[in-house]
C-alpha cells in the first residue's frame, strides 16, 4: 500500500506556529491587540514572584535539563561501548 507525502511536514506546522506566536507577542507589544498579563510583560516568565528575585524558574530548569542531558550522554556512551 503505498501513502502519499503530507503537503505539509512537521517542521512547517512548527514554523508556522512559532511565527503565529511571534506575531501575537508582537502585536501584543505594539497595543494592538493585548494577551499578556502585565505582570508577564514586566516580569517575564523566569522570575517566580517579586519578592523572590534571587529564585527564578528558568535557573531550574536549566539544572534539570542539564542533569538530563548529562544522564542521555553517559547512556548512550555506556550502551555504545558496552555492545
Amino acid at each position: 500500500m503505498c501513502f502519499k507525502k503530507p503537503v505539509f511536514s512537521t517542521g512547517h506546522i512548527s514554523v508556522l506556529l512559532i511565527t503565529i506566536l511571534w506575531g501575537i507577542i508582537i502585536a501584543d507589544i505594539k497595543g494592538l491587540i493585548q494577551v499578556l498579563d502585565p505582570a508577564y510583560k514586566s516580569s517575564g516568565f523566569c522570575i517566580s514572584t517579586k519578592e523572590n528575585q534571587g529564585f527564578n524558574s528558568f535557573e531550574l530548569c536549566f539544572y534539570f535539563d542539564l542533569c538530563g542531558a548529562a544522564l542521555i550522554f553517559l547512556a548512550v556512551n555506556t550502551v555504545g561501548r558496552v555492545g
